[in-house]
């Protein structure tokens, strides 16, 4: 039996800014998780994992935020083209963070075109620890 999908949807939930609580709490109370039928034992133990990390990283004061990849792209067309910042990879717990960080890089642009959806795309990269070129935006 592979744990891949469920860790995998830990990790999507504890990135979407779920607590380790909440999350751990669902693994004892769904019946319905990704991935194949998780054994009660099984679950509760991941759950029981998952709370004694959380109370370290408390009393470390420390919160745990895994960080994900963004690229966030200004929609051409929404005010100005010069002396702005078209894109930005950002390094984020979230896409709501993200979007603050973008916007505390903006050129004449403004902050609001970060943090507006209608006036920029975010879109989470792959994860992955391969050597791969992140940005290459080439203007002629």
């Amino acid at each position: 039996m592979t744990l891949m999908p469920l860790l995998r949807y830990i990790g999507d939930q504890i990135s979407q800014g779920r607590t380790i609580r909440d999350v751990a709490g669902e693994l004892l109370d769904s019946k319905s998780l990704p991935g194949r039928a998780y054994s009660p034992a099984l679950r509760v133990s991941i759950a029981k994992q998952l709370k004694a990390q959380d109370k370290i990283r408390r009393k470390m004061g420390c919160a745990f935020r895994p960080t994900l990849i963004f690229k966030i792209d200004r929609v051409l067309g929404t005010g100005d083209q010069w002396d702005v910042v078209n894109s930005q990879i950002v390094q984020a717990s979230n896409e709501k963070e993200a979007r603050q960080l973008a916007s505390t890089k903006a050129g004449d642009e403004g902050t609001k075109v970060w943090l507006d959806p209608r006036r920029s795309t975010c879109s989470r990269l792959p994860d992955g620890s391969g050597h791969r070129v992140i940005l290459d935006k080439y203007v002629a």
